[in-house]
């Protein structure tokens, strides 16, 4: 635990103490809400925007992952939830052999604070896209490339939790055609009850 913390200060900021008040006002002292939205993958996957992009968008393995950040430093901690919690498949949009976007799947058996994930279930969290390429709908496109990705796993249900705080990332589900709202779920310093739904 502790060992993951300061991985985490590592990887925040460059601030050590900067990184250490982050942590505790964002772990211990603030009230977290979120939003929990579910997407059944029984229903028909809507096809992704006919125009042309110039990037790609694809799923990739914690190991593939580390071949595209090999000599990066001062990425945000997003991009190391393989390490801080043992994940393995993230969805990526790439773009001149760089990661632009990225967005963390967690399935059965991953650690994970929101979930007691099923076998047939898979969540979607710590999605990032570096400011210069926000806009173009990366976040909602991610969403739609892993639903289909995880329906040919059989997996038959996403589930997402939004910080209520993160008004982008609201407006961007509510895009999504089948995402639905579900609940919400609040976490306080110890008190961290896993979503029930």
């Amino acid at each position: 635990m502790i060992k993951k913390i300061f991985y985490k200060m590592k990887v925040a900021d460059n601030n050590f103490f900067i990184a250490l008040f982050k942590i505790l006002y964002l772990n211990i002292i603030k009230i977290n809400r979120f939003i929990i939205f579910e997407w059944d993958l029984t229903e028909e996957i809507d096809a992704a925007s006919g125009s042309k992009r110039e990037y790609e968008m694809k799923i990739i393995s914690s190991e593939e992952l580390s071949n595209y950040l090999h000599g990066k430093k001062s990425l945000p901690r997003d991009f190391y939830m393989d390490v801080l919690g043992g994940l393995r498949y993230c969805v990526v949009a790439i773009k001149d052999n760089e990661i632009i976007h990225i967005c963390w799947i967690y399935m059965a058996g991953d650690k994970n604070r929101y979930l007691d994930i099923k076998p047939d279930e898979a969540h979607l969290d710590y999605a990032f896209t570096f400011p210069e390429h926000r806009g173009l709908g990366l976040n909602i496109q991610s969403h739609l490339e892993a639903a289909r990705w995880l329906k040919e796993q059989n997996i038959r249900r996403i589930i997402v939790g939004v910080h209520e705080n993160t008004k982008y990332m609201l407006t961007s589900l509510g895009k999504i055609k089948h995402m639905k709202r579900i609940g919400t779920l609040t976490h306080w310093f110890i008190y961290r009850p896993k979503f029930k739904g």
